[in-house]
């Protein structure tokens, strides 16, 4: 039965000093721009080694690689001799390049039967670093209404701002007439609550997982009609 990647964790390793003044949390939220982009662009069903989540913890120098497979496809992986202090020196920018080295030499050490997918793997590294670390795409719930006369169009963005959605609503004509923040993805926010969308009329509708309405525009009296 195959199993696919559907999780990557980087973060510190456990017990690991940082310099004065910073937390675990204050570094492990930096990680999250590169940990997040990988994710959204791996392709569906991906196959890399076996693993269902792959966690990397990150050292400092003189400490121990510590590589761990644990049953059911869970594995650690450890990146050592990481300069932390110089690391909090650093741009956002050049904080992500790091990381995603870190992330690419990981990947590097992990045997895979399918060595095509590990050339996809690197080649998504190096397109996010072409798109500079922000990555963007329409979301499957994006819906016509039914007289064709307007689109809602639900856009979600991974970018050093987290993972947000925005919902924009066009005319036949491709002018925006409404836009909007919809919601940030705090764990399960995405999943929760953008399930499924629907337009009554001119009322666009998007639903949680429970059925009911997570947002409701009604186009006659909240968007910008001209």
């Amino acid at each position: 039965m195959a199993r696919y990647l559907r999780d990557v964790s980087i973060h510190i390793g456990f017990s690991q000093a940082l310099p004065d003044g910073y937390s675990k949390k204050d570094f492990n939220i930096t990680t999250h721009t590169v940990q997040d982009l990988f994710l959204f662009m791996l392709p569906n069903r991906f196959e890399f080694g076996n693993i269902l989540k792959l966690n990397i913890e990150i050292k400092g120098k003189n400490e121990t690689l510590d590589e761990v497979e644990f049953f059911d496809g869970y594995v650690r992986k450890s990146f050592t001799d990481f300069d932390f202090k110089k690391y909090f020196s650093l741009s956002k920018n050049e904080q992500n390049k790091l990381i995603i080295e870190v992330l690419r030499d990981v990947l590097m050490r992990i045997s895979v039967e399918n060595e095509e997918n590990k050339k996809i793997a690197f080649q998504i590294l190096d397109e996010i670093v072409r798109l500079n670390y922000e990555y963007s795409f329409e979301s499957k719930l994006s819906k016509y209404q039914k007289s064709k006369k307007h689109r809602a169009i639900i856009e979600i963005r991974i970018n050093n701002d987290g993972q947000n959605a925005f919902l924009k609503i066009v005319n036949k004509a491709g002018s925006v007439v409404f836009e909007s923040h919809l919601l940030k993805n705090n764990i399960y926010d995405f999943y929760n609550n953008l399930h499924k969308s629907n337009w009554q009329d001119n009322t666009f509708q998007i639903l949680n997982r429970d059925g009911e309405i997570f947002k409701q525009i009604e186009i006659d009296t909240e968007a910008n009609i001209t």
